[in-house]
């Protein structure tokens, strides 16, 4: 976790980590059935300790008591019988793990309450898997900004939004899934001043997807007035990434394209501070 102050304004950032990697379902050196791979990934976020690894999470944040919190990867998996949808028209409803309500309780549960003011709704893919049985696996990837409901803060206006920009995956010989992700966004106000907070987590799997991200943020929040904070999982830092499409020596990264405008509070002079 990265936390910084802003105008008064205390903020912090927290990747709640699914456990598995997804991504991995379209890996081209295994010659295991798609539903295998699934069961294999669905097992290793079941078996991930999750709500444990979210108390420990709510433990950092009781301590210090951030304002506000951007929170990435802040799942739900599901799963249901098993229907032969298409991945983009997922209908599995029984809940495995729900990052975000795992976090809340524990939250609560160390006299530390923060309210959800912004979610944004990116990838919601079901995909078949195979665990004991033929099953459904459904997983729906969630950007988040929290308030500590005992702060100053007042909250105005909130937002969300999907970037035009995705990653296109192979599922198998004959079929693609599109990989979205976004952004939320909040206007708060503490006495006279007012702060934009943005919570984003972007492309991990391609450069060229994640610049593009960058470029729609960046967009986004050129008409904005006044202090901007951008929380998230960024892939990307000022020491740049290595080349995974062959197009990153050749243009700005996500890091660069975003800190034209945006000074970096943990890496520059803001005061960030690790939580």
């Amino acid at each position: 976790e990265a936390g910084a102050t802003v105008d008064g304004v205390t903020v912090a950032t927290q990747n709640l980590g699914l456990g598995a990697d997804f991504l991995s379902i379209a890996q081209a050196d295994t010659d295991a059935p798609i539903p295998e791979r699934v069961g294999s990934l669905y097992a290793e976020v079941r078996d991930g300790r999750p709500e444990a690894r979210m108390g420990a999470v709510a433990d950092a944040l009781a301590r210090t008591k951030p304002d506000v919190v951007g929170l990435q990867e802040a799942a739900i998996v599901r799963r249901g019988p098993r229907s032969g949808n298409v991945p983009e028209e997922p209908d599995a409803e029984d809940v495995v793990v729900d990052f975000l309500a795992a976090l809340e309780a524990a939250l609560e549960e160390r006299g530390a309450p923060y309210s959800p003011i912004a979610v944004a709704t990116n990838a919601d893919l079901e995909f078949p898997g195979r665990v004991d049985d033929a099953i459904d696996v459904r997983l729906t990837d969630r950007d988040v900004i929290l308030v500590r409901e005992d702060s100053r803060v007042s909250v105005g206006e909130t937002r969300t939004a999907i970037y035009n920009e995705s990653l296109t995956l192979p599922i198998g010989a004959e079929r693609t899934v599109e990989i979205e992700r976004g952004y939320a966004l909040a206007t708060l106000r503490d006495g006279d001043e007012v702060v934009t907070v943005v919570n984003t987590h972007l492309e991990a799997g391609l450069e060229s997807s994640r610049a593009a991200q960058a470029t729609e943020l960046a967009d986004a929040l050129s008409d904005v007035s006044g202090p901007v904070v951008l929380l998230g999982d960024l892939n990307d830092g000022p020491n740049g990434t290595e080349p995974d499409d062959g197009t990153a020596a050749e243009s700005e990264d996500a890091y660069e394209i975003l800190t034209a405008t945006l000074s970096d509070a943990v890496d520059g002079d803001v005061g960030g501070r690790e939580i």
